[in-house]
């Protein structure tokens, strides 16, 4: 990982967001070969390869070159299904390309197929467009190749267990080692200077999320360290400390990036400033999507981009629940009752018909926010009403699918039924709006008989949030350099810190924090895995 993840006090949730870069909104399962996908409407598709201007001589080397560029945010760098989008918890499932069992009845023709004409059904794009004919088949042929590089590899070494060994000589491949952890607190916000002492809490996990050994050292003058440290290749190693009450986590390292030479694991630490400036915020994205449902109500699912541009971290002065600070309200339309909603991350404040967001957000990071919501849907017009709290720099947009709905609005303009790979979409588009605007519009039905919602209404939003975070992480290597999400390794971390001080600070039952813990490091297990199967 390449980020810092921060999470204030009270704030445990088991997944993450940025959106950087996907979002799982009922996400079904890639099983075809993954990328950016084509995007319609009032967002301007990713650039499309330049098609080579001589036959390529190399395909499965020309492949790999466009895999890595276009197909590994999703696939993995190796093609094992464990890329930043499934890493970060955005995207369930992806088949593993290397393994043999899923590529028995495939030829590279069927490969080639999938990637030209893509499964929208599972999220996969079509790359007919973006790729041309010779770029398309020597990915097919690199992917379908990947399941016998797979097996050129070394065998992986066994996973360790829970008892560091005392095996100390460095020239025995694998062997523990030790050595120090060590590293400088940088102040990432202009004006706060750090005190001297902060507290700096280490974290050793084993590939099955146990702690290996968890110490804490007071740095003196930004520096801390850590010594006699075991340093495993298999080990994940992190480091945190609290200002201001934000808990601040470091990227992940493994044993394997200590010097070979000193035995001395890097582990910077970056702290921020907080700020409750609404001025700092701005919103990208805004869409809605609503589907009637076969009772008769309406569901709305609603996601928002919120970026901040400050150098602090965002988040208001107030708490909304014990030890859980408000950052982003979503006022709902009178009657709407929020479902499946993140209670770790958003509390709902019936008597104001409000979610609170309570992550907080991180400077020049985007942030995404999806709820759902139901609400009842008369047949002589339902109003739905969004306070803008912050100006917007991009165009609000409403998607429909064909048929469903007539739309009132003096805000948004249809821009037709526009094609998309999965299906045709009514498409409505607004001009962005300034802070303390209200964007409104009415839905009638145009079928007295309400439908259960279509799986390309879903689709439509998940493949429009993809192209904008694409299009946002462009021009910072799109996924390697955004920050982590809320299932990411820091981001659990962060969790099980703040969990620990709440405890020590005798703010939480014994037995709510034994049951918290229990369950952050189950999930920090299973994502240790997936990280340290990414790496390249």
């Amino acid at each position: 990982m390449h980020s810092l993840q921060h999470v204030a006090p009270g704030w445990l949730s088991p997944r993450i967001w940025v959106l950087a870069v996907l979002i799982t909104v009922s996400l079904a399962a890639c099983s075809g070969l993954g990328g950016e996908p084509q995007v319609v409407s009032t967002l301007r598709p990713a650039p499309a390869l330049t098609a080579p201007a001589t036959p390529i001589s190399d395909p499965v080397a020309a492949g790999a070159q466009i895999f890595a560029a276009r197909c590994a945010t999703c696939h993995g760098p190796q093609g094992r299904g464990d890329g930043e989008m499934v890493s970060s918890g955005q995207i369930d499932t992806i088949p593993d390309l290397t393994d043999p069992v899923q590529r028995a009845d495939k030829t590279v023709e069927d490969y080639y197929e999938v990637i030209t004409n893509g499964r929208i059904e599972n999220l996969m794009p079509p790359w007919r467009d973006a790729l041309s004919e010779d770029e398309r088949r020597a990915v097919a042929q690199y992917a379908y190749s990947l399941v016998d590089l797979a097996a050129q590899e070394p065998a992986p070494t066994p996973a360790e267990t829970d008892t560091v060994s005392t095996d100390t000589t460095p020239e025995t491949p694998g062997a523990v080692r030790f050595g120090s952890v060590e590293g400088t607190i940088n102040a990432g916000s202009a004006d706060i200077t750090l005190p001297a002492g902060l507290e700096t809490r280490l974290f050793v996990f084993s590939m099955t999320g146990e702690e290996v050994l968890t110490t804490t050292a007071a740095a003196e003058d930004g520096r801390y360290r850590f010594e006699d440290v075991p340093i495993d290749p298999q080990y994940v190693y992190m480091t945190s400390t609290t200002y201001n009450e934000v808990t601040f986590v470091s990227d992940m390292r493994t044993g394997a990036d200590a010097s070979p030479d000193t035995g001395v694991l890097d582990m910077p630490l970056t702290v921020y400033g907080v700020t409750s400036d609404p001025a700092d915020l701005t919103i990208s994205l805004l869409l809605h999507q609503a589907a009637p449902r076969s009772d008769g109500t309406l569901e709305v699912l609603l996601v928002t981009q919120i970026e901040n541009h400050s150098d602090k971290v965002y988040r208001q002065s107030s708490f909304v629940q014990p030890n859980r600070y408000g950052v982003i309200p979503i006022q709902l339309p009178a009657g709407a009752v929020p479902i499946g909603l993140d209670t770790q991350r958003y509390v709902w404040d019936q008597a104001s018909s409000t979610i609170i967001d309570t992550m907080p957000i991180i400077p020049n990071t985007d942030h995404i926010i999806h709820v759902s919501y139901i609400m009842p849907f008369d047949a002589g017009g339902t109003t739905l009403t969004f306070n803008v709290d912050y100006p917007m720099t991009n165009q609000p947009e409403l998607m429909l699918v064909p048929g469903q709905f007539r739309v009132e609005s003096s805000q948004f303009k249809s821009q037709g039924t526009l094609q998309f790979s999965g299906g045709m979409f009514d498409d409505y588009v607004g001009d962005p709006l300034n802070a303390g605007d209200l964007l409104i519009f009415t839905l009638y039905p145009s079928d007295p008989v309400a439908q259960p919602p279509s799986p390309q209404l879903i689709l439509g939003i998940v493949l429009t949030v993809v192209g904008v975070v694409t299009i946002a992480l462009a021009a910072v290597l799109i996924i390697q350099q955004r920050r982590s999400s809320l299932s990411s390794s820091e981001s659990l971390v962060a969790q099980i810190a703040q969990l620990d001080l709440l405890y020590r600070d005798g703010q939480i039952a014994e037995d709510v924090y034994e049951t918290r813990r229990a369950k952050l490091k189950e999930q920090l297990a299973a994502v240790i895995r997936k990280e340290k199967r990414g790496k390249p």
